[in-house]
């Protein structure tokens, strides 16, 4: 608890790396020890009493999404949004 009472307390290095730093992790990734990082930030918050994790949610969201057309159209529109911005970073990184 005193890891989320910390960040409450002093938001400024959490806000400022997440507003000044958006851009440049779009485009470059995370590091792997920022990804461990908040690896270790979830299983934290996950651990925390009267936390109820369902490890099966994504799988609901999933059939929620593809039971209407409407559902699996916007889905496809979606993962043609993701690969032009694939594209589109990669022809920026090729530059």
């Amino acid at each position: 608890l005193d890891v989320f009472a910390h960040h409450v307390m002093n938001p400024g290095p959490v806000f400022g790396k997440t507003v000044t730093g958006l851009h440049e992790q779009f485009a470059n990734g995370y590091s792997r020890d920022e990804e461990f990082a908040a690896d270790r930030k979830a299983v934290e918050f996950l651990a925390r009493p009267g936390v109820a994790y369902d490890p099966n949610a994504f799988k609901d969201v999933e059939t929620a999404v593809t039971h209407t057309k409407w559902g699996r159209d916007r889905l496809q529109f979606m993962i043609k949004r993701v690969e032009t911005m694939r594209q589109k970073r990669a022809e920026q990184q090729a530059r």
